[in-house]
């Protein structure tokens, strides 16, 4: 982990539900003695599902679950919201500027004032992100970041807004669809998803976020738990 830039202050966001099965399933690739690396791309078919959320609170709870080096990067260049909630000021230096080769990949990373994951913020605006993710530059940074992070969490822009998000998940290990409930037809969702398996990503899962509880949470999760 990289020594603090600067201090990042966490703030606790609301999660409709953070799925059990998803965090076991990314816990169970790290037994004991494991080595490998896990890089996943989050993003959604439409804007305002609910990415970003998602993605800070998994990278919260895989930091404090596991003692595993985390790293999440903020690759909304369309739409960035990260940054603002852990109070990165506006145009500080991040994913754009390394992969222009204007700062290095060590002086642009982040540490939270716990020291439980790390955060590499957007970066400056660019009008066509897609000529950097479609570069070798891009490779060669996930080899930089896989070399220092056991698990990397990517903010990718929403699908039907950034073609660069398919050149993303093509590129790490996984892709995870989020789908707000009741907004999200199940038909551009399953258009979505071949879209994706066409052009080679490796879909990883699906999670269905802002879905109403009729009944308490504690209750709702004993009846699945029979």
């Amino acid at each position: 982990m990289f020594k603090k830039r600067t201090s990042i202050r966490k703030k606790v966001l609301r999660l409709d539900y953070l799925h059990d099965s998803f965090l076991r399933m990314i816990l169970e690739k790290f037994n004991p003695g494991h080595d490998s690396t896990l890089s996943l791309c989050f993003s959604s078919c439409r804007q305002e599902e609910g990415v970003s959320t998602i993605v800070f609170n998994m990278a919260m709870a895989l930091a404090q679950n596991m003692s595993k080096r985390v790293l999440l990067i903020d690759g909304n260049t369309r739409r960035p919201k990260l940054g603002h909630w852990l109070g990165v000021p506006d145009g500080s230096p991040g994913l754009v500027d390394v992969l222009k080769k204007e700062i290095s990949f060590e002086e642009a990373v982040t540490l939270d004032e716990q020291g439980t994951f790390a955060f590499l913020p957007v970066g400056q605006q660019i009008k066509h992100p897609i000529v950097l993710f479609d570069d070798l530059g891009f490779d060669q940074f996930l080899e930089t970041a896989r070399a220092q992070y056991d698990i990397i969490l990517f903010d990718a822009p929403a699908l039907l807004t950034g073609p660069e998000t398919t050149i993303i998940a093509r590129k790490l290990d996984g892709f995870v669809m989020i789908v707000e409930a009741e907004k999200t037809r199940w038909e551009v969702a399953a258009y979505n998803k071949q879209q994706l398996a066409d052009a080679g990503v490796v879909i990883t899962g699906a999670i269905l976020n802002k879905k109403k509880m009729f009944i308490p949470r504690l209750i709702y999760r004993l009846l699945l738990a029979d």
